[in-house]
């Protein structure tokens, strides 16, 4: 899957990618790590999932066959990225065991981000990493 990934990050062309909690983006794939993808919508903005969530990713019709065939040398994981990513505080929804967190992401470690989520009271919810399904960058 990383190479298919990595042949359609390269050309460019439009994709749609459905992660398995169920969550669907249509855009162009933007980045692809050791663990995970990238996929930049326009409105929504960056949707990352790990590997191990993605279902499915369609190329556009009438886009040519993706081979995929070539080794990967990926080496940032997905916790390394979040860890870099809540240095800016980003907003975003963290889709994890059912459930959607929104909030401000607020620090991130090898396996558990804290989202500190819109309320009064301002709630900090932990998620551990392997849980995540997707993450969406709503600041990006």
């Amino acid at each position: 899957m990383v190479g298919v990934l990595v042949d359609l990050a390269e050309r460019g062309s439009p994709v749609a990618v459905r992660s398995a909690a169920g969550r669907a983006v249509r855009g162009r794939v933007a980045a692809v790590g050791a663990d995970f993808v990238v996929v930049r919508e326009e409105r929504l903005g960056d949707l990352i999932v790990p590997l191990r969530s993605l279902a499915t990713v369609r190329s556009a019709p009438g886009e040519p066959p993706v081979v995929g065939d070539r080794p990967a040398s990926l080496v940032i994981a997905l916790a390394e990225v979040l860890v870099e990513l809540a240095a800016d505080r980003p907003l975003v929804v963290i889709s994890a065991g059912g459930e959607e967190v929104r909030g401000e992401l607020r620090s991130a470690g090898i396996d558990v981000v804290a989202v500190n989520i819109a309320s009064t009271r301002h709630d900090v919810v932990h998620i551990a990493v392997e849980s995540i399904d997707h993450v969406v960058l709503l600041d990006r």
